[in-house]
C-alpha cells in the first residue's frame, strides 16, 4: 500500500458494510456520513452504553441502511456482532472500533486494580471484535480497520495512566496485524482526536462532541475507503491540523569499538544516543519480517571502525545502599540486570515465577535461587522472590519482600514476560489474555506499590520493557505487541506524575540472545547479542546520574538508539471548507503523510502552526 495513490471523484461506499463498535459517546455524525455515501452500517453498541436508535433523532437512512445491535464485551459477543453484520448484509468491509477507556482522572498512587481492570477490559474488547472481523475480511481479501485512540496515549497526561495504556495498546495491535493483513488487502490504521488540554478538561465530564475535532469524521471516512492504500499508520486529528504520527528511531550509536559497553560508556555517549535529528520510521508498513537483525543491530562490525571510547571524563556508576527489584530475573536479561546491579553495590530482590517461556505450569523456585546464590558467591547481597507479577497480590508481595529485607526500594526493573505466538486468525482468547496478564497487567501490579513507596521517599527509578515487535510490528505477535506498546502509554503518563517527585521512568526495547528468542536467532548472531550490552543501558537509566525521564531506547549488540512518537507538520485545515473536507484530505494525502521535519511533543496540547 503506497501513499499518494488518490483516485479522483467522490468517495463512496455503495454496497459496502461498516461495523462500528462503540462503547460510549455519540457516533451519529460518523454513522450518517457513511449512510449518506451509500454504506450499510451496523452500529454495535456495547451493553450499558446508552446508545439506542432514539439517539439518532429519527433521521432517515437516505441511501444506506442503519441497524443497531447491542453486544456483550466478550469473545462470543464480538463474534456475534460480526455474524450479525454478515447475516444482514452478507459482507463486512469496514470495522471501526471506538473504545471507552476509563478517562476519569486518578493519580497513580490512588489507582486501584478495579480501575485498571476497566481499562484492560477495553483492550480485550478490541480483540474480541477485531479478530472475527479480520477473519471475515480475510476470506473476501478486502477490508479496512480503524481504531480510535485517545490523545493522552501519544503524549501522556497526569492522572491518565490506565487510559493511556489502554489506548496505545491499539497501536501495538495495529503494528502486528498490518503485516498479516497486507496479503489480503486489509488496511488498518489509528486515528487520534486531539483537542487542547483546556477543552479536554471542559468536556471530560459532559461527554460532548467538544472532545472530538471537526476533522475527525472526514479523516475516518477517508481511511475507511478503498482509495486509502495506507496501513499501519497513526493519524492525529487536531483542532488545526491533520498530521501523521509515528514511532521513529534515531541513528544507531556504538559507544565503544569491540567488547561490551559499560554503563559509563552509555552515560558519556548519551547525547549521541538520544539524538533524533535523523530519526526514521524503521520498517514502516513491512514490519520486521525478513530484515529484523540487519536493521535493529545494523551489524555493529560495519560501524565499529568509526566508534571509539569517548574522551569525556568517566565517573563510575554505583548503586551502593540502593535497593533494586528485578522481575523475571531467573534467566536471560533479568539475570544479567540483577548480577550487574549487585556487582555495583545494590541489594537486589531477584523475582522469578519459575515457569517456561509460555507461562504454563506451576511456578518453581530454582531459577531465582540460582541467581541469588551466584550473587552471594561474588560477595553481593540478594534475596529471592517467587510470586507471579500477573496479580495484584503478587505485585504487593514482591514489593513487601524488598521492604522486609532491606527497608526500601530505589530501582524497579519490570522484565518478567512470556510469549505465546500465533497468527492473528488463530489467536485464542486464553493466549491473548495470558500474555497481557503478565506483560501489561504485571507492569501495573508491580509498579503501583513501588511507585507509592518511591513517592514517600522522593526518589525512584522505574524501567519498563517494550519490544521492537510492538513498536514496529512482528508477524504472529499480536498479543505481545499489544501489551508492549500499552506499556509505552503507561510510561507516557507516569513520567509526568513521577517527575515532580524525583522519580524517573524509562522503557527499554532490548534485543539479546535469551531463551525467549533462542529458536528464531539466525545462525552466527547469538554471540553478537550479549545481554550485558543491554544491561549497560538499563543500568545507566536506573542510576542516580540519569535525571532524564520518559525515553524509549532500543538496545542490542552494543548499538543503541532512541525511539519516540514524532508528528509531521501535516495539513492546516482552518481554510478548508467543512463540506468538502473529506475530498481536501484525499487531495492532500501525500502532505499529510510527509514526516520531513517531524517533531516530538511533550504534551497533548494542540500543534503550533508554522
Amino acid at each position: 500500500m503506497n501513499s499518494g495513490d488518490f483516485e479522483s471523484g467522490p468517495i463512496r461506499f455503495d454496497g459496502q458494510t461498516a461495523l462500528i463498535a462503540c462503547s460510549e459517546g455519540e457516533p451519529g455524525p460518523l454513522v450518517f456520513e457513511f449512510i449518506k455515501r451509500g454504506c450499510n452500517v451496523v452500529l454495535a453498541a456495547r451493553e450499558g452504553s446508552g446508545i439506542r436508535r432514539g439517539n439518532f433523532g429519527g433521521k432517515s437512512a437516505a441511501e444506506g441502511t442503519l441497524h443497531i445491535y447491542e453486544y456483550e464485551a466478550t469473545s462470543e459477543g464480538g463474534k456475534r456482532a460480526v455474524v450479525q453484520a454478515l447475516g444482514i448484509f452478507n459482507r463486512l468491509d469496514i470495522l471501526i472500533y471506538i473504545p471507552a477507556p476509563d478517562r476519569r482522572g486518578v493519580v497513580f498512587t490512588d489507582m486501584i486494580p478495579e480501575i485498571w481492570q476497566r481499562n484492560r477490559n477495553a483492550i480485550d474488547e478490541m480483540f474480541f471484535v477485531t479478530r472475527p472481523a479480520f477473519v471475515a475480511m480475510r476470506e473476501r481479501a478486502y477490508g479496512r480497520i480503524l481504531f480510535s485512540v485517545t490523545g493522552e496515549a501519544l503524549y501522556g497526561m497526569p492522572s491518565k495512566t490506565a487510559a493511556s495504556a489502554a489506548s496505545l495498546a491499539a497501536v501495538g495491535l495495529m503494528n502486528v496485524i498490518k503485516l498479516e493483513g497486507k496479503k489480503y488487502n486489509i488496511g488498518i490504521n489509528a486515528v487520534v482526536p486531539v483537542v487542547s488540554q483546556e477543552r479536554s478538561a471542559e468536556s471530560a465530564c459532559s461527554n460532548t462532541s467538544n472532545r472530538t475535532p471537526s476533522c475527525t469524521v472526514p479523516l475516518m471516512l477517508y481511511l475507511s475507503s478503498h482509495k486509502c492504500r495506507e496501513s499501519g499508520r497513526i493519524y492525529r486529528a487536531g483542532e488545526k491540523t491533520i498530521a501523521r504520527a509515528a514511532f521513529m528511531t534515531g541513528e544507531s550509536h556504538i559507544p565503544v569499538a569491540g567488547g561490551i559497553a559499560t554503563a559509563e560508556n552509555v552515560m558519556n555517549s548519551w547525547p549521541e544516543i538520544a539524538n533524533l535529528s535523523d530519526a526514521r520510521s524503521y520498517w514502516d508498513q513491512n514490519g520486521m519480517t525478513g530484515d529484523l537483525f540487519e536493521k535493529v543491530m545494523k551489524t555493529p562490525q560495519e560501524k565499529a571502525e568509526s566508534a571509539g571510547v569517548s574522551g569525556r571524563p568517566v565517573k563510575e556508576i554505583r548503586f551502593d545502599e540502593r535497593v533494586a527489584v528485578v522481575t523475571g530475573a531467573g534467566e536471560g536479561l533479568g539475570r544479567t540486570y540483577a548480577i550487574e546491579l549487585a556487582r555495583r553495590g545494590a541489594s537486589v530482590v531477584v523475582n522469578d515465577y519459575g515457569v517456561p517461556r509460555d507461562g504454563t505450569g506451576e511456578g518453581a523456585r530454582d531459577a531465582a535461587d540460582r541467581v541469588v546464590e551466584e550473587i552471594r558467591r561474588m560477595g553481593g547481597t540478594a534475596v529471592p522472590q517467587y510470586d507471579s507479577v500477573a496479580t495484584a497480590d503478587g505485585g504487593e508481595a514482591i514489593m513487601n519482600a524488598a521492604l522486609d529485607a532491606f527497608g526500601r526500594v530505589d530501582v524497579l526493573i519490570n522484565n518478567a514476560g512470556i510469549i505465546r505466538d500465533r497468527s492473528f486468525v488463530k489467536m485464542a482468547p486464553e493466549n491473548w489474555g495470558a500474555v497481557l496478564d503478565v506483560h501489561l497487567d504485571g507492569a501495573f501490579f508491580v509498579t503501583k506499590p513501588a511507585f507509592c513507596h518511591m513517592v514517600e521517599r522522593g526518589y525512584g527509578r522505574i524501567i519498563f520493557t517494550t519490544s521492537v515487535a510492538g513498536l514496529y510490528g512482528n508477524f504472529g505477535q499480536s498479543n505481545y505487541g499489544t501489551a508492549k506498546v500499552g506499556i509505552i502509554g503507561l510510561m507516557n503518563s507516569l513520567k509526568l506524575e513521577g517527575a515532580p517527585r524525583g522519580i524517573t521512568v524509562h522503557t527499554i526495547a532490548p534485543l539479546a540472545a535469551t531463551r525467549m528468542n533462542a529458536d528464531v536467532i539466525p545462525p552466527g548472531q547469538a554471540e553478537k547479542m550479549d545481554p550485558r550490552a543491554v544491561a549497560a543501558m538499563v543500568l545507566y537509566l536506573a542510576s542516580e546520574e540519569c535525571r532524564l525521564t520518559g525515553t524509549i531506547i532500543n538496545a542490542s549488540s552494543g548499538a543503541y538508539n532512541r525511539a519516540a512518537i514524532l508528528t509531521g507538520k501535516g495539513l492546516n485545515i482552518e481554510n478548508c471548507s467543512g463540506t468538502h473536507l473529506l475530498e481536501a484530505i484525499a487531495a492532500a494525502w501525500e502532505r499529510i503523510n510527509d514526516m520531513e521535519g517531524a517533531t516530538e511533543f511533550e504534551s497533548a496540547d494542540e500543534v503550533q502552526e508554522g
